[in-house]
Formats: C-alpha cells, structure tokens, sequence
C-alpha cells in the first residue's frame, strides 16, 4: 500500500518509513474495527445495500450499449468504398 500511496518512487527505492507505519496501522485497525463490530457478515450486507443501486446503471449501461449496436449494424452490412473481395487460395494457385 505504501509503494502505491508514494510519488516519485526510483525502480529500486522504498517508501519512507512513516508512510509505512500509517499503512501498516490503518489496516490494523480496520481488521480490529471489522472483529468489533461482528465479522464480515455487516461488512457483506453493506456491500450489498450499496451494489443494488450501482445494477440499475449497469442494467441502463447494457441497454444503451445495445441500441448503439443496433443502430451501427446496418453501416457494418454495406460494404464500403475500398472494400477488396477475399481471393480463394484455391485460385491463387492455378
């Protein structure tokens, strides 16, 4: 998390030592909070409460990406200007 966090970071170079220990603290203390407040099991039903409206934009998302294929389509089956018609290898070689 510390090498992530930092700027500026040469190929071989480690974080400071206090940004370390901030890292190293903080998820620390949020396997504590987590233990505290009764396991992953209100950890999981949160993510859920906040997944359920994110499905409604996925769902509206997939719905548009649809329309724009559809209304694409039609320009992909006419063949353009400097369309070249693919040579059967079989003719190439008689």
């Amino acid at each position: 998390m510390a090498m992530v966090a930092s700027k500026d970071l040469k190929k071989n170079e480690e974080p400071t030592w206090w940004n370390r220990m901030f890292w190293a603290l903080m998820l620390g203390t949020v396997a504590l909070v987590v233990m505290n407040i009764g396991g992953l099991v209100p950890i999981k039903t949160a993510s859920l409460v906040v997944a359920f409206p994110i499905m409604f934009f996925v769902g509206v998302a997939v719905v548009s990406f649809k329309r724009w294929l559809d209304e694409d389509k039609p320009h992909l089956l006419v063949p353009s200007d400097d369309y070249v018609k693919p040579v059967k290898l079989e003719k190439l070689g008689k």
